[in-house]
C-alpha cells in the first residue's frame, strides 16, 4: 500500500502527531498553525516543524483545549500555547511534504 500523507499520519485520533497541522494561541495572544513533519523537515514559510523540535514535542499527543508551557532559552522566560484546532495536513504542505 502506498503511503498518504493525507490520511495516514493524520490519523491520531484527536491526539497532535506528526502529519498533524496543529493551530495555536501563544501566551502574547498571537495565534499560528504549523504542520509537524519528520525530522529533518522544515519550511519557515509554511510553517513546518519537525517533530524534535521542542515545541512539537511539547504538543505531541495533546488534544483541542489541552495548554503546554514552553520553557524559551532566553532567561527563565516561559511560553504557553493553547491548542486550538488539530487537523489534516493543508494541500500545500502535502504537495511539499510529496516533491
Amino acid at each position: 500500500k502506498a503511503f498518504n500523507f493525507a490520511t495516514d499520519l493524520a490519523e491520531q485520533n484527536g491526539h497532535v502527531g506528526m502529519g498533524s497541522y496543529v493551530t495555536v494561541i501563544n501566551s502574547h495572544g498571537e495565534k499560528t498553525s504549523y504542520a509537524i513533519l519528520g525530522v529533518w523537515d522544515s519550511d519557515t514559510t509554511l510553517n513546518i516543524i519537525s517533530c524534535e523540535t521542542p515545541l512539537a514535542k511539547a504538543l505531541l499527543d495533546h488534544v483541542v483545549n489541552d495548554e503546554i508551557v514552553l520553557d524559551i532559552d532566553v532567561g527563565d522566560e516561559q511560553t504557553s500555547y493553547k491548542i486550538i484546532s488539530i487537523e489534516p495536513l493543508p494541500p500545500e504542505v502535502i504537495a511539499w511534504a510529496s516533491a
